[in-house]
């Protein structure tokens, strides 16, 4: 039976190494199929929320017109005390 013919030892230690690597990598590639399925999503609603945001921001008037009528540097100069001084005089 079998004259010359050598088998090698099955190695068991090897053997559930393979599989755990094996089964390792299709944990990843099921995580890496599921972020390449949500985060584009996610990145699109976050843009699209900030682009709205912007627009609604450039429809508003920051710049209202009765407050250039209002000196805001002699309100400063006033609380700062510089116009008790002589030399703005």
């Amino acid at each position: 039976m079998g004259v010359g013919v050598e088998m090698e030892a099955f190695d068991e230690a090897l053997d559930r190494r393979i599989w755990s690597l094996a089964d390792t990598r299709l944990q990843w590639h099921k995580r890496i199929a599921e972020a390449r399925r949500t985060i584009p999503n996610e990145i699109e609603t976050k843009v699209s929320t900030l682009i709205q945001q912007h627009r609604e921001l450039d429809n508003t008037d920051l710049f209202q017109p009765e407050d250039a009528e209002e000196p805001m540097v002699d309100e400063t100069c006033e609380h700062l005390g510089l116009y008790d001084d002589d030399r703005w005089d």
